[in-house]
């Protein structure tokens, strides 16, 4: 605000022309079916703040196919490989995930299955489901001894699976994604057009 460049000026331009071109999009509740009632996906973009080189994390969860909770923030240290920003990603996620299952118990709710964190980062996956896991060498300085996602892991208290990126739902909530996959990322989310329908509202109104 004190000295704006050019690129600033594009970056206002591009978010309000996004805005804009997506004001009428709603998620759409509906009676699909699928494999898992209640899905949650976590993911992290390693590095991805330039000033900072901080990560961003987040997580998406879903009831009955559509979303119903989602979040994306930056991660508060810097870390030094995508494997330990998808840990802490999960991590945050996990603890989201508990607060959920206490929630479905509070209101006597039952998904009818186990609820899964899903991720698309497979050595994270390996260091917190393997018994013993190996570390490369970049990889020495996780302190796996006193990772709470591990120790919940093994324990069974929560569920870790892989996913491939292009159905990591969580993607779009915390990367630039390119037009295609921009507009298959709405689809997964179930987002409509209801355009129609605002005008229909401000046609009434008036």
């Amino acid at each position: 605000m004190q000295n704006p460049l050019s690129i600033h000026q594009q970056a206002v331009d591009q978010a309000i022309i996004y805005l804009n071109t997506t004001q009428a999009l709603a998620i759409e509740y509906s009676d699909q079916v699928s494999e898992h009632i209640f899905a949650c996906s976590s993911n992290a973009a390693f590095g991805d703040n330039v000033p900072s080189r901080h990560s961003t994390k987040g997580y998406l969860f879903s009831l009955f196919v559509e979303p119903i909770d989602w979040r994306s923030t930056k991660q508060r240290t810097v870390t030094m490989s995508s494997t330990k920003a998808e840990l802490l990603a999960m991590t945050h996620t996990a603890k989201e995930l508990t607060w959920w299952k206490r929630f479905f118990d509070s209101i006597r709710f039952d998904p009818e299955h186990e609820l899964k964190i899903y991720g698309d980062n497979q050595q994270a996956i390996r260091i917190l489901t393997n018994s013993t896991p190996q570390f490369s060498m970049k990889l020495r300085y996780v302190d796996i001894s006193k990772n709470w996602l591990r120790q919940e892991v093994q324990a069974r208290h929560i569920q870790i699976g892989w996913v491939p990126t292009a159905d990591m739902l969580a993607d779009g909530l915390m990367k630039i994604l390119p037009r295609q996959k921009q507009e298959n990322f709405v689809r997964q989310l179930g987002l409509v057009d209801i355009g129609h329908l605002l005008d229909d509202d401000i046609t009434n109104s008036t």
